[in-house]
């Protein structure tokens, strides 16, 4: 190895999360790629229908995480792009229990040409600000 030499190939950045909230759009996150409709759908009920293809429209602009070390009070951001959970559907279970959705949400390039942006940002507070 040489100093300089080194490139950086690929970035793999995952934000995962555990969600007690249940409804359709959820739902589709969870599928990745779906839709979600009335049509063909018995009253009252909306339809989640799965596709085998990714539309740029199932990619979600941000993915946001906010929360604080121990011990600090100025909180902690990561921001991830064009996140998509590739993951699949993960519901537990369980009698007499609340139902967990958990999603892994993905960072995507946006455009695969130019990979110069890298997917997600990390604003840490500065001390003693």
């Amino acid at each position: 190895y040489t100093k300089g030499t080194e490139e950086i190939d690929d970035w793999t950045v995952e934000l995962s999360l555990k969600l007690l909230e249940q409804d359709a759009d959820i739902c589709k996150m969870c599928l990745g790629a779906a839709d979600v409709s009335d049509a063909e759908s018995p009253t009252g009920y909306l339809r989640v229908k799965p596709r085998d293809t990714f539309n740029d429209t199932d990619y979600i602009d941000n993915v946001t995480w906010v929360g604080r070390w121990m011990g600090s009070t100025d909180p902690v951001i990561i921001v991830i792009y064009n996140a998509l959970n590739i993951q699949g559907l993960n519901w537990t279970m369980e009698d007499k229990k609340e139902t967990i959705t958990e999603l892994k949400f993905t960072a995507h390039f946006l455009d695969p040409d130019t990979n110069d942006e890298v997917p997600f940002d990390i604003f840490y507070p500065k001390k003693g600000v």
